[in-house]
């Protein structure tokens, strides 16, 4: 569905699910006239299921709201469960707009101040939710000088859509940096001004007190293979300017330049400090961007069970889901992050070693060998209980096995390629696996470790031609690919 004079910006549109039905919320700019800021916020509602892929427009192009509005809009699950929250700010970023979104439409429920100096007329920023609903956190740049920018958190009642006990935060943003984001277990607020991620523990008694700096920009650029500007190609600075948590709990960090193809990943969001594991540049895409970041809620979001808005019967019954990544150093030692959804309370992992049950959200463990082992986590409230198994298999039980018990997941991307080449092993951790390079003559042109997960390969110096691409781990041939 074609949204009426497209969008320059971030966050300026965003999909609800409501029953069987979708809003597709967005605001305006009235290029015309020269207004630079929304000025409109509208929504069309159409349906979409698997006996109809393309779906049916109810109503489009519906004015919700005619104001001086920012660029950026999110939602938030209402306590019922059912509901959404749609929050937004005026122009000045000093009165925030919260909107109830049912079954009924889409109304306007609260206007609160939110106490923050407003600098000039303007200015822009990210706007999220921690997981778990509980607080709110926006950016707001104004000027690209000291004390020009910050972010503010508030404390958010999905029950009545309010705000409460508001804290700020000014900073230096000498580059565009805009972004805020919650790690997957709500503790830690991330925030970037364009040249640092800086970490604040929202469970200590003063959350902004707690700041620490888990990364600096190191100043890389990316330069596209095609560049024609010789002999001073230009280069995209990979700096820090917004953030979006994923699915499989990283926190994804986009840069401010205006093109690129990298992005840079906070590993582990949920550990603390330079643990969180900030690896810059780390991530190619597969196609150029601009500002890019998707915009999408917490879906994973169910009622305030118990609470005065829990009265449509819905409860929730926990999902159990996890990720692993081995440790860089020790191929043995797994870290484990649970990733489960709908509110669980206790959390069990039985590492299919014979070693006690661990009760940690986010474990460690160290296996004494490898092989293969079936990973279990069991998951609870007092609703229901689930679990989920996965088959973890830790390099080749010896230097003689020609084969792993469990084939690595092993993907090429893009092929072809013009500069860099992603590998990305997954379904099996190597002890010192390699990557090997080797054109069509069998000569090797390429060699370099390689590690679960994602692994970037150079390929700008290769002339054009066919290359083989193999993957071997201690010696033993585990998985060749040809591109």
């Amino acid at each position: 569905m074609a949204i009426p004079v497209g969008l320059l910006g971030w966050q300026r549109v965003i999909i609800l699910p409501l029953d069987d039905q979708y809003y597709c919320i967005y605001n305006n700019i009235d290029y015309c006239k020269s207004k630079l800021f929304p000025y409109r916020l509208l929504y069309s509602k159409f349906t979409k299921s698997d006996e109809s892929a393309t779906g049916k427009v109810l109503e489009k192009e519906k004015l919700i709201l005619k104001d001086s509005l920012m660029d950026c809009i999110y939602a938030v699950r209402h306590g019922n469960g059912r509901d959404w929250w749609l929050v937004t700010f005026d122009i000045t970023q000093t009165e925030i707009l919260i909107f109830l979104v049912n079954k009924n439409g889409i109304s306007l429920t609260n206007r609160q101040p939110t106490f923050v100096v407003n600098r000039s007329y303007g200015g822009i920023g990210q706007i999220c939710l921690s997981p778990d609903g509980a607080y709110m956190a926006w950016y707001h740049l104004y000027t690209f000088e000291k004390d020009g920018a910050g972010f503010t958190f508030a404390e958010f009642d999905r029950c009545d859509g309010t705000i409460h006990n508001i804290k700020t935060r000014i900073l230096t943003t000498p580059i565009l940096g805009a972004g805020v984001a919650f790690s997957s277990d709500s503790k830690y607020l991330y925030a970037c001004n364009g040249v640092s991620i800086l970490q604040y523990d929202m469970e200590a008694s003063d959350p902004i007190g707690s700041e620490y700096v888990a990364a600096e920009y190191d100043g890389y650029k990316y330069y596209f293979a095609n560049d024609t500007i010789q002999p001073n190609p230009i280069g995209h600075s990979v700096n820090f300017c917004l953030m979006k948590l994923g699915p499989d709990g990283k926190i994804y960090v986009f840069p401010g330049s205006i093109q690129n193809r990298l992005i840079s990943v906070i590993n582990s969001p949920t550990e603390k400090g330079t643990s969180s594991d900030v690896r810059q540049h780390s991530l190619l895409m597969n196609t150029v961007f601009i500002r890019t970041v998707p915009n999408m809620p917490e879906f994973r979001l169910g009622p305030l069970d118990g609470s005065a808005c829990d009265t449509l019967g819905i409860d929730n019954h926990p999902i159990a889901k996890y990720r692993y990544e081995p440790d860089t150093i020790d191929h043995l030692r797994i870290r484990f992050t649970d990733l489960s959804y709908f509110r669980p309370e206790t959390w069990s992992w039985d590492f299919g070693d014979n070693t006690p049950k661990v009760s940690m959200r986010h474990p460690y463990h160290t296996y004494t060998k490898n092989g293969t082992y079936n990973v279990c986590l069991t998951v609870s409230n007092e609703n229901s209980v689930n679990t989920v198994c996965r088959t973890i298999t830790i390099g080749t039980s010896s230097s003689e096995d020609a084969e792993p018990s469990t084939k690595p997941d092993i993907t090429l991307f893009p092929n072809p390629v013009e500069d860099m080449l992603l590998i990305t092993i997954g379904e099996y951790i190597p002890e010192h696996g390699q990557v090997t390079v080797y054109d069509i003559t069998g000569q090797q042109v390429i060699r370099q470790r390689a590690y679960y997960g994602h692994n970037n390969v150079d390929m700008t110096q290769l002339p054009a031609g066919t290359y083989i691409v193999r993957f071997v781990d201690l010696g033993s041939a585990q998985h060749s690919l040809q591109g």
